[in-house]
């Protein structure tokens, strides 16, 4: 069973994948800044991520450091993508960057310590 959950979530996650590409590269377009599908699909690629590492899977240490990986790394995907964007439109916020980072960093901590056992 477990095989077949893997591979299943592997297509869904390709297709998901592929839509995301199109439509940051679709969005980009529509904004006239063509090097803009980068960022816009680096975010749409770390939400889900993100919601992979949100659902509820069975209980163990494995599974809850799965969680704390996917949602580390799907979130800093996202915030990067988002970062490129901000400081394209306001540049010289790095400093502000930086420290939402951090913030994000901290929360990750915390939601690591809330969920071991």
């Amino acid at each position: 069973m477990a095989v077949t959950a893997r591979r299943s979530l592997r297509g869904l996650t390709a297709g998901v994948l592929l839509i995301s590409l199109a439509v940051a590269i679709v969005l980009a377009l529509a904004l006239n800044k063509l090097w803009y599908f980068i960022p816009l699909f680096l975010i749409f690629a770390g939400v889900y991520v993100l919601a992979l590492g949100a659902r509820p899977s069975g209980a163990g240490r494995q599974a809850s450091s799965a969680h704390i990986y996917l949602l580390t790394w799907g979130g800093i995907m996202a915030l990067f993508g988002a970062f490129l964007i901000v400081n394209d439109v306001a540049p010289g916020n790095i400093v502000l960057m930086i420290a939402l980072f951090l913030v994000f960093l901290g929360a990750i901590a915390i939601i690591a310590f809330a969920m071991r056992r």
